[in-house]
């Protein structure tokens, strides 16, 4: 299976049972984020429910405040640094991506320095 293979998962929100289809790769996402902030799934999907409904868009489904949420959380991580680690910004926007081609990584930097340590891990 893979990244863009739709999953349906029967979940806990707001402590009422019901099921959520997304793509694997939001799946997966939720989940190193639910690890990164000690939370379960459960709880996440809770939290990311009562905030939608009350404070943004309550006519939104929750699939798609979650995966506004994935986005907006990844976004709010997303540091110049990583930029140039991950080569973006050169023209080739699918580097690093599931829709990555060989000749992507062939397009020179149009960076002056690519000099750029890893993050700490």
């Amino acid at each position: 299976m893979g990244l863009y293979d739709p999953i349906l998962k029967n979940i806990v929100v707001n402590g009422h049972r019901t099921s959520m289809n997304m793509e694997r790769v939001y799946w997966e996402i939720l989940d190193e984020i639910c690890s990164r902030e000690n939370l379960t799934r459960g709880e996440l999907l809770t939290l990311i429910y009562r905030r939608n409904s009350t404070h943004s868009n309550p006519e939104a489904t929750l699939t798609s405040a979650v995966r506004v949420f994935i986005l907006s959380y990844q976004r709010v991580a997303t540091t110049e640094s990583g930029h140039l680690l991950a080569r973006h910004g050169n023209g080739a926007p699918m580097l690093g991506t599931p829709l990555e081609l060989a000749e992507d990584r062939n397009i020179p930097s149009k960076h002056k320095s690519q000099e750029v340590s890893a993050p700490p891990q």
